[in-house]
């Protein structure tokens, strides 16, 4: 599952920023990249400041301290995700995969200059639960979040027991949690979602090894996809296609990869855990 809405501005001859203030605009973009290239999904990913995540501004007397209260008032930018989705989901019924992917915690404290401890990125996680739950579930096929800070084992362990119910309620839903993330090592196999995605090349078996039971390859240009990939992985991007990515390119890793699931639809992510080979 790419993570398109760069390349889908692009497209479309807009900005990103355009693509989350219009969800008429960002639905008509998401629309001509699936039918475009025949992905089995994408993933639409939201930035710390596009979000309302109720942190007071760093610098403050209490250092961007965590706000007790997590509103009510849903987000222009998940307001706007949340209908296109909407419209996307009309338009291709279950063909195509719709995935969403939350700022993670660590990387919404980083922004915030706030010490990643247990306590704060629990709150945060509580924020994120809310934004999630304003995404409406039901209409789409992944939810989950994204660090883009490096993590360590450590990191690893805390965001696992911090995000614990994030993937609970992802569960009630049916449907598989994704994580993603910038850097890190197998450990990150343990932090609980149902499927793990990492851009730096650490190897698929010990992501597996580590708990995940399937994990997310990055390709990047001119990468091609393997003829015969390990068991349980499925094909993402490292971070967003970016504007300029050379569209054969593209064409060829999205015509390769449905080719491996000529029978599968949806995101790509089995909810039973195992991608089919």
């Amino acid at each position: 599952m790419p993570a398109v809405l760069d390349f889908a501005a692009a497209l479309a001859e807009a900005s990103r920023s355009d693509l989350l203030a219009d969800p008429y605009l960002m639905s008509a973009a998401l629309d001509d990249f699936v039918r475009l290239f025949p992905v089995d999904g994408i993933l639409v990913t939201l930035r710390p400041d596009e979000l309302s995540l109720g942190f007071s501004a760093p610098g403050s007397a209490e250092r961007a301290a965590l706000t007790n209260e997590v509103g009510s008032a849903v987000p222009p930018a998940v307001e706007v995700c949340t209908e296109a989705m909407s419209r996307l989901r009309d338009l291709h019924g279950d063909r195509v995969g719709l995935g969403v992917l939350l700022p993670g915690p660590a990387t919404v404290a980083a922004e915030a200059q706030i010490d990643p401890s247990e306590d704060a990125l629990e709150r945060i996680v509580t924020r994120l639960l809310a934004l999630c739950l304003m995404l409406e579930p039901p209409k789409l096929d992944v939810l989950g979040v994204l660090e883009t800070v490096p993590l360590g084992d450590a990191e690893v362990e805390l965001l696992g027991r911090a995000l614990s119910p994030l993937w609970n309620a992802i569960g009630f839903y049916s449907m598989p949690s994704l994580f993603e993330a910038a850097s890190a090592g197998p450990a990150v196999g343990n932090v609980g979602a149902s499927a793990v995605g990492v851009w730096s090349p650490e190897s698929v078996e010990g992501r597996v090894a580590g708990g995940a039971s399937q994990v997310a390859s990055a390709l990047r240009p001119p990468e091609s996809v393997p003829a015969q990939p390990e068991a349980g992985t499925f094909f993402g991007t490292a971070g967003e296609l970016p504007a300029d990515t050379d569209v054969e390119w593209l064409q060829a890793v999205a015509t390769a990869t449905a080719a491996l699931r000529p029978n599968a639809a949806g995101s790509g992510i089995d909810t039973e855990g195992i991608v089919p080979e």
